[in-house]
């Protein structure tokens, strides 16, 4: 499935919009519910507008505790893990 949303300052409707999320996401098992997901969060506003950061990851939707891998990303973040 393929994803683009808003990420905002707070979770109100009127929050302020800081910067987009685009991706992937692939089911990758049929037992446990779990995703494949690469996303790009984009920053739209401030200092960081127009950087990114990368994400590409295992993500294990049942666990309340997961980490997801920064693999990079362009502007101040480029080459960063």
């Amino acid at each position: 499935m393929t994803s683009r949303y808003p990420v905002t300052v707070g979770p109100n409707l009127t929050s302020k919009v800081v910067r987009n999320a685009r991706g992937l996401w692939v089911s990758t098992d049929q037992d446990v519910l779990t995703l494949v997901l690469y996303m790009d969060f984009r920053f739209t506003k401030g200092e960081l507008n127009g950087y990114s950061i990368n994400i590409f990851s295992r993500n294990p939707i049942a666990e309340t505790e997961r980490e997801l891998a920064v693999i990079g990303g362009r502007g101040k973040f480029k080459m960063e893990k």
